[in-house]
């Protein structure tokens, strides 16, 4: 996440918290297994979202 959104970020609602790139990670990878439960049968978006979930992993 470049730094600009951080700065950006704080100066609109304050402060983030100082592990706030770790629970956006973990926000992230909930959202990506939701997306691959989620009852799609194509095969290159599985692919494609298993792909993303163990590059988070």
């Amino acid at each position: 996440m470049p730094a600009e959104f951080e700065a950006a970020f704080v100066e609109a609602y304050g402060a983030l918290p100082a592990d706030w790139r770790s629970l956006a990670a973990s926000f992230d990878l909930i959202n990506l297994v939701g997306l691959l439960a989620g009852g799609t049968d194509d095969p290159v978006r599985r692919a494609d979202v298993a792909a993303r979930i163990e590059q988070g992993l």
